[in-house]
């Protein structure tokens, strides 16, 4: 049976070998986040700074990767799991997102799966129209957006159309 908890340690969760014992996606994400939590899991490239309008080319941009931890990963889904409930998502519903990816995406996603959520993913490129009918015939409840462009662009062009989304959120946002 799923054991989900603080208090687990990395000896309940791994075998005599020091493997990994999971039967769901969610208790591997969760019972790697505790077995492997100081290790590093995502990394996001940070560029420096240059001066304002200083074209740079992206070979030479300089800059260095800032990395997650699989402990810090298992916070920010919790977290996740936190406002999905706090938003009315429970076991069923259906949660859209618009992004590339990157590690929220993940989050959100592990988070749903805990909750026996759906996760419905669209591309940051796809048209607006292709966004409400996804968002429409999936009947999803919120809507997760990367960037304030497609954020601003989903609460003027989709949102209107789409009734069921009650909660838009962007990642880019505080």
């Amino acid at each position: 049976s799923y054991r989900f908890s603080s208090n687990l340690t990395k000896e309940d969760v791994l075998d005599s070998d020091g493997l990994l014992q999971f039967k769901t996606l969610h208790e591997m994400n969760h019972y790697a986040s505790i077995a492997f939590k100081d290790n590093p899991l995502f990394g996001t490239y940070k560029a420096e700074k240059v001066e304002e309008n200083v074209v740079v080319d992206a070979a030479e941009a300089k800059g260095e990767f800032e990395w997650m931890t699989y402990g810090e990963y298992g916070d920010n889904v919790a977290k996740c799991r936190t406002v999905l409930k706090d938003i009315g998502i429970k076991e069923g519903s259906k949660i859209g997102i618009i992004s590339n990816n990157r590690w929220e995406w993940a989050a959100l996603a592990s988070a749903a799966y805990s909750l026996n959520a759906a996760i419905v993913p669209m591309y940051e490129t796809q048209l607006p129209k292709d966004w409400t009918y996804i968002l429409q015939d999936s009947e999803c409840s919120a809507l997760f957006c990367s960037t304030e462009d497609i954020f601003v662009k989903a609460m003027k062009e989709v949102l209107p159309n789409t009734p069921l989304v009650g909660s838009t959120f962007c990642f880019n946002l505080p």
